[in-house]
């Protein structure tokens, strides 16, 4: 302790930087507080030290790097679960430093275009899918800042989340990424909703898809607004839609359904019903305590990042990723 003590006193006179980890700022010797100009604050800070450290009161969370400095809410880069071990290894091998400079990460930003997912998550190709297995690359984990695959495949998908959340944004992110990947499917939109499409037309357009997915047709459907048409049979609509999800995954197509949360945690019968046992969705801006018996998972209490629309989690049969979904082209 006192050649630390020695080390800190000289510090200022040397040149010497300090860096000094503690598990509380608390723990850190009173005298060499003063010496800490910019703290970084990993973590929940109790308030007492949130006034004193000027730190804000909307401290970030328990995700591992996620923290505040100079009152900017920031994430430490992890580049991967081997990465550490990985630098450990590499800074026994004489010179391999050398001339090199660390990646520098800057705040996590508010709004993400689908253009800069390849630069911003640091891959060079947007796309990972074969004609067996389809997968497009839909935002980035806010957890460890690397690029999320949504996975395409054959079945149901749900897309909840309240009103707002960007439910409509992210089917049209998913048919603009398919542009650009290897996929069987024809892509077809339908906007479930009454005021927009006539129910009489609505049930002739999803009866044809039925018979051409029966045919041996490889559709993807995107369902905007199908909470709107499930209350209920409306016309025949809510049957012709069950029926189209019985011959999608009879016949290898997909159903992509954006559905408002609130109500789809009440419905018990029909085509919501039938999608929610593929256990697939991706839950924007969520009810932490109920929303996750629309896939059957128990979502993370804390509040992981301010809920802004495009923000939320992808489950995918119980893996829970924190996803900040990219805005479309």
């Amino acid at each position: 302790m006192e050649l630390l003590e020695a080390i800190v006193d000289r510090s200022s006179r040397s040149g010497l930087k300090l860096l000094v980890s503690a598990h509380s700022l608390e723990a850190v010797p009173t005298r060499w507080r003063d010496r800490i100009s910019a703290p970084l604050s990993l973590g929940v800070v109790p308030l007492h030290l949130q006034d004193r450290h000027a730190l804000p009161r909307s401290t970030p969370t328990t995700i591992p790097g996620r923290g505040t400095h100079l009152g900017l809410e920031v994430q430490v880069a992890n580049r991967s679960p081997t990465w550490t071990a990985t630098a450990a290894d590499s800074i026994t091998q004489r010179g391999v430093w050398r001339g090199r400079s660390v990646d520098r990460v800057g705040a996590l930003p508010a709004r993400i275009s689908s253009k800069d997912l390849g630069r911003f998550a640091g891959i060079v190709r947007l796309e990972r899918s074969t004609a067996e297995r389809v997968q497009v690359v839909c935002g980035i984990d806010t957890a460890f800042l690397e690029p999320v695959f949504l996975d395409l495949s054959p079945g149901a998908l749900l897309v909840a989340g309240p009103k707002g959340s960007g439910k409509s944004h992210a089917l049209t992110l998913i048919a603009e990424q398919l542009l650009v990947v290897q996929h069987p499917y024809e892509v077809v939109s339908l906007d479930c909703g009454e005021v927009r499409t006539p129910l009489g037309e609505l049930y002739d357009r999803i009866g044809s898809l039925s018979e051409a997915m029966n045919a041996g047709q490889q559709m993807l459907v995107l369902l905007d607004n199908l909470s709107e048409c499930t209350d209920g049979n409306h016309g025949g609509v809510a049957e012709a839609l069950h029926a189209m999800l019985v011959a999608a995954r009879q016949g290898g197509s997909l159903l992509v359904g954006a559905v408002d949360a609130s109500r789809a945690r009440m419905q018990y019968s029909g085509i919501v019903a039938e999608m929610k046992r593929d256990r697939r969705a991706v839950l924007l801006q969520p009810d932490r305590e109920l929303d996750g018996d629309l896939v059957g998972v128990r979502l993370p209490r804390h509040r992981e990042l301010a809920e802004t629309p495009g923000r939320g989690i992808m489950v995918t049969c119980g893996d829970l990723v924190p996803v900040a979904l990219a805005e479309p082209w």
